[in-house]
């Protein structure tokens, strides 16, 4: 029996409006490197006072979700929630910033 492989990625942000903007081509990335897998997005707002969550909306990103703290409590609590309501069978995270090299996210798994 094949059991399907979902990794759950928690993307913690404060503030990131800019950088969320380009996360359409991070997805495909994802995408294209994790091919065996189905991929959730948990896009945690951590309090942000700029036009960050008008900007996720605006993308609509298939297998994304949208948790919002009610103020700035850190990245690490950030994280620590969205791995309460992850579905995954793998649970990692990424920066809003896009520095992490997506290319290496296969040897990770």
């Amino acid at each position: 029996m094949n059991i399907p492989q979902k990794l759950s990625i928690a993307i913690p942000f404060l503030n990131e409006a800019d950088n969320l903007s380009r996360f359409p081509s991070r997805v495909l990335e994802l995408r294209e490197v994790l091919k065996g897998f189905e991929l959730e997005f948990l896009f945690v707002d951590d309090g942000s006072g700029d036009r960050s969550i008008e900007v996720l909306k605006s993308h609509n990103f298939s297998g994304a979700r949208i948790i919002r703290l009610s103020k700035n409590f850190g990245s690490h609590q950030a994280i620590m929630a969205a791995l309460e309501v992850a579905t995954g069978n793998f649970f990692t995270f990424m920066s809003a910033d896009c520095q992490e090299d997506v290319s290496l996210y296969p040897s990770l798994l």
